[in-house]
């Protein structure tokens, strides 16, 4: 019903409406649990409702319909898709921006020796260069027996595992102590790890976790950031070097230099914490810009003449934008658990007089539109 009205709105060149409905529609589709097809068919709502605008850069909409089908292994629709929209080369379509992937926190004691999974990536868009990832926080049960452990895995298309990596080896284990310390963080390269040297277009990483079998065993992991960096992107650009910031915080600087190999000019810091700075850098110091937190989930700080502002200069923020696609997972311990029946105006689903009763239980939503 509410994909007809939203069609009907873009047949009569009512665009405002229409994208009233096709919220009306991705709200739906979330609450209901993102069932691939139907995050598609809100997708295609939002690409038409562009053309039908004459909307003139249109790329974004359209790499989001096309990286669906693809995703859904319809290379026979994904072909028909490119011809509908005049597209011969499909590469023009691929989204090479950095991918980051944060999962806030988990709290799980479930046991067991297999891997679980935490957060899924969205399927990769070229060959990878490296991959960066932090955890604020990596803690056991704390008594007896440690077995937690951190992993990076690649799938090919089929979900076959083609390549796992124990990223910081066994919570509270001696070597993990004298390794990471506090906070746990590692870079993996192309040339050292097939987790990375075996990643291709299409393939996903996810990222997992083993709490360890027997009684009483748990895992605790907070803010865990991973950064995907394709070979391809910002090709013209390729230096990548280590750098502190004026605090003495260390990470890896991307962008030009000078003819000294010191970062000059628009670039970007990623500290090994999983924090992002954005900004102008001059003869390998910082000049201006935005740091960013982990997964990129919030602006933090401002810097103007090499100094960090005393507040958060919200100003600066459309001018140092962070460039990345993003997917984040709240936690095992933040999954909504939701058993009563709730009656809600949704504002920016419909209008007053179309008032939606929602009935929300664990596993459905059940809606009733006023059309009388």
């Amino acid at each position: 019903l509410l994909e007809q009205k939203a069609r009907a709105a873009i047949e009569e060149r009512e665009f405002d409406d229409a994208i009233e409905w096709c919220d009306a529609c991705e709200t739906v589709v979330t609450l209901c649990g993102g069932d691939l097809a139907k995050v598609l068919l809100v997708d295609r709502l939002r690409l038409d409702i562009g053309l039908g605008k004459g909307d003139v850069d249109l790329m974004e909409l359209q790499r989001r319909v096309y990286r669906r089908i693809l995703h859904d292994n319809s290379e026979k629709a994904a072909k028909e898709f490119l011809d509908e929209q005049g597209i011969d080369d499909p590469c023009v379509l691929r989204d090479l921006r950095p991918s980051f992937l944060l999962v806030s926190s988990v709290d799980c004691s479930t046991g067991g020796d297999e891997w679980q999974e935490a957060l899924q990536s969205n399927p990769l868009e070229g060959d990878v260069a490296k991959v960066m990832v932090s955890l604020k926080m990596f803690k056991d049960q704390d008594w007896g027996n440690a077995k937690g452990k951190v992993g990076l895995a690649l799938y090919d298309t089929n979900e076959v595992l083609l390549a796992r990596c124990n990223l910081f080896g066994t919570c509270r284990s001696e070597s993990f102590i004298n390794t990471y310390g506090d906070r746990a963080y590692r870079t993996l390269y192309c040339e050292d790890d097939d987790v990375i040297s075996k990643a291709r277009p299409g393939f996903t990483y996810k990222l997992e976790f083993i709490v360890g079998d027997g009684g009483g065993h748990s895992i605790h992991l907070s803010e865990w950031a991973c950064r995907i960096f394709f070979q391809d992107w910002n090709k013209d650009i390729n230096t990548s070097q280590p750098m502190n910031d004026p605090e003495g915080d260390g990470g890896i600087y991307i962008g030009p230099v000078d003819d000294n190999n010191k970062a000059n000019g628009n670039g970007r810091l990623e500290y090994y914490d999983g924090m992002t700075f954005i900004g102008c850098f001059s003869n390998g110091s910082m000049v201006s810009g935005v740091c960013y937190s982990q997964g990129g989930m919030r602006s933090l700080y401002t810097m103007v003449g090499g100094v960090w502002t005393t507040e958060l200069d919200r100003n600066m923020i459309p001018n140092f934008p962070l460039g990345i696609n993003q997917k984040v997972s709240e936690g095992e311990n933040l999954k909504r658990k939701v058993s009563m029946v709730v009656v809600a105006r949704v504002v920016h689903m419909v209008p007053v007089e179309k008032m939606i009763i929602i009935a929300m239980t664990n596993k459905f939503i059940m809606f009733a539109l006023n059309e009388y």
